[in-house]
């Protein structure tokens, strides 16, 4: 009778194993980006909007794209984070329009049920350490009561009656905390979403100035298509207050003037504070530009930085 072959060992399978051709990829980080959506109640409806910017890394690569889409009869959302990630969403919310158009019983999904199955798709993510690198914001309207709902890569959820994502959070929420009110008319709420856009615009660096706007209410949705939120500042007006933005004490590179600030330094900051103004990072970035042109650390620590909140330029920004 023949031997039996050996059994091989686990240790001797492993080895003789191929290399799988292609292995798990997981995202590490977000690539393609969008910045704040901000969402807001109001009597008889709710209203979305962000802004077109997809960033790559710190680059403005793309200026036209939408992050605001519908996904029912009565549901819309709005998205911060990485864009392909978003697309994924997009993709698995229509498969279960999908779904929901071949049963064909007449029954879809609320905007609550919505929130909460996108919940439990970024935790069920989370856990498998592939998150989906978004903040979303899921709004609609239905029966006469609207919902406004917000989830993350985290799988965290609520519901409010306005909020934010990204820099919105510490920017846009506050000013919407002392503004907003139950009873208040879709067009003061309009005009609420705007000034938080204007305020995100002045202060993130990755935010643009043309944005859209999507509402629904008893009539349905309504995505608006993108359009220029106007600004409150001249170019003259943005010059004359660049050139107080930043201040010049002590040692320079040059002899300065009665002002304290010397000549070549106040040209160069003026240049790069009408660049940077728009933007909550004006002083930092103004700072480490003098020091990468003059090339002298020791001449940048007789610098001191003094920004101006009220400097507010309009889409004349460059």
């Amino acid at each position: 009778q023949a031997a039996r072959s050996p059994t091989p060992t686990a240790t001797a399978m492993l080895a003789t194993a191929a290399p799988t051709a292609d292995p798990t990829k997981h995202t590490l980080r977000p690539t393609v980006t969008g910045t704040s959506a901000i969402g807001i109640k109001y009597n008889g409806g709710v209203m979305l909007a962000t802004d077109t910017i997809a960033c790559y890394g710190s680059w403005i690569r793309y200026k036209d794209v939408e992050r605001i889409h519908q996904v029912s009869k009565d549901t819309v959302i709005a998205m911060n984070g990485e864009m392909s990630d978003y697309q994924k969403v997009l993709q698995m919310l229509e498969q279960k329009r999908i779904d929901e158009y071949c049963i064909d019983d007449g029954s879809t999904q609320t905007s609550a049920e919505l929130h909460s199955y996108l919940t439990r798709v970024m935790y069920q993510k989370r856990c498998k350490f592939d998150p989906l690198w978004n903040m979303l914001l899921v709004a609609g309207h239905r029966n006469g009561q609207s919902y406004l709902g917000y989830t993350d890569l985290y799988g965290s959820s609520f519901a409010d009656d306005y909020m934010a994502t990204g820099l919105g959070m510490y920017m846009a929420l506050p000013l919407m905390r002392n503004k907003w009110t139950p009873n208040m008319t879709e067009a003061e709420a309009r005009e609420l979403l705007e000034t938080a856009l204007k305020v995100c615009y002045y202060r993130d660096t990755r935010a643009s100035n043309k944005v859209q706007v999507a509402r629904v209410d008893a009539t349905g949705v309504h995505v608006e298509e993108p359009a220029i939120v106007q600004g409150g500042g001249t170019t003259s007006a943005l010059l004359t207050a660049a050139a107080w933005l930043v201040m010049v004490v002590g040692r320079s590179a040059s002899t300065p003037g009665s002002d304290g600030v010397s000549r070549d330094a106040r040209t160069l900051v003026t240049c790069e504070a009408v660049r940077y103004s728009g933007s909550g990072c004006a002083a930092i970035r103004t700072s480490q530009h003098l020091s990468r042109v003059m090339g002298c650390e020791r001449w940048m620590s007789g610098i001191q930085i003094v920004t101006s909140t009220d400097l507010c330029p309009g889409p004349e920004r460059r």
